[in-house]
């Protein structure tokens, strides 16, 4: 009695290579990739994800069949568009940063650090609040379905076996970085303003009277003025951040909206 194993040899392959690219993109993705997440708990989520995935992706076995050169190569490329993919999703994260650099030094909070849950390091102290609460909301909002799709979407932007074009890699990346500063701006804008207003009346009281140390008094004054604005746009600023990385994800997967 034969024993034909052909099909699933070919199952297993497929697998392999879903495993390659999900797994590199579970790495980096924001949400699951930072540093604090056991990488036991990553790894299986990539598995199952490529078993999830199997049934919806086509491998094409052409490229696994010329070789173990063609083979290693194929798999090597699937490592690195996910990498890719990885990456620019995770360039999502980068307005935080931004903003919460802006925020801490406008309401004379950078001498306090905070831990930073994505780098695993230290950073001001409004960058680590306002990341826990962006990786909290992902999960609250959802933000990771659109993740999941996005990783079956890739492979309608690039086929198993091929990788992108550096120009378009290198045009996707600054627009991501671009626009990640840009959005962060955005979102702090209001302390921006609070900073210039502040500034500019504790410069005209320094001037009116020149004894009185008004730049250290003012500290207690400016830091509760912060927490009160940062209080009331709270709640907007985040939601205008959900919504701008849910739309550069659906773009960054081509996803349909």
């Amino acid at each position: 009695m034969v024993v034909d194993l052909s099909g699933l040899m070919q199952s297993a392959v497929a697998a392999s290579m879903i495993f390659a690219r999900t797994g590199a993109i579970i790495m980096l993705l924001p949400g699951v990739g930072h540093a604090n997440v056991s990488p036991r708990i990553r790894l299986i989520l990539a598995l199952f994800l490529s078993l999830a995935f199997l049934p919806f992706v086509q491998i094409n076995p052409e490229p696994l069949g010329r070789g173990l050169a063609s083979g290693l190569a194929a798999f090597m490329s699937e490592i690195l568009v996910g990498l890719l993919f990885g990456l620019a999703a995770r360039l999502c994260i980068q307005g935080i940063f931004v903003a919460g650099a802006i925020v801490s030094h406008q309401i004379n909070l950078s001498p306090f650090p905070g831990f930073d849950i994505a780098l695993g390091e230290t950073s001001a102290i409004m960058t680590s609040f306002f990341m826990i609460v962006f990786v909290t909301l992902i999960f609250v909002m959802n933000l990771h379905h659109v993740m999941i799709l996005g990783i079956v979407g890739s492979y309608g932007l690039i086929m198993p076996g091929t990788l992108m074009g550096v120009g378009d890699l290198l045009r996707l990346s600054l627009a991501l970085v671009a626009d990640g500063f840009a959005l962060g701006f955005r979102i702090a804008m209001p302390f921006i303003v609070l900073g210039l207003v502040m500034q500019a009346g504790m410069g005209i009281l320094a001037r009116l009277v020149p004894q009185f140390q008004i730049f250290f008094v003012a500290i207690p004054f400016v830091q509760f003025v912060g927490f009160a604005l940062l209080f009331a746009v709270f709640g907007s600023m985040f939601a205008l951040y959900l919504d701008e990385t849910r739309a550069v994800l659906v773009r960054l997967f081509g996803l349909q909206t």
